[in-house]
């Protein structure tokens, strides 16, 4: 066992865990979104189209990291107008 190893995934896990909770709070529709999506997938993942459910998957990922990358901004943003 590598514990430094250990320490700095738990470390990693921590940040992404926060910065997921800040972004669905800050959110008017990632919750929705997200939802819309998952149907889809499962959907996709039913009728046998691994494809499309892989296809939606990506799509999936990249809107809620252009989200994330978003409200991020604009955290960053108020930071430094306030200093």
């Amino acid at each position: 066992r590598n514990q430094i190893l250990i320490e700095i995934t738990r470390g990693i896990q921590d940040i992404l865990k926060k910065t997921q909770e800040y972004v669905l709070r800050k959110s008017d529709s990632i919750h929705h979104r997200s939802l819309m999506f998952h149907t889809k997938i499962f959907k996709a993942i039913q009728k046998g189209q691994p494809e499309l459910a892989g296809k939606l998957m990506f799509d999936h990922i990249e809107d809620i990291e252009s989200e994330m990358y978003a409200i991020l901004k604009q955290k960053n943003r108020a930071k430094r107008n306030l200093s």
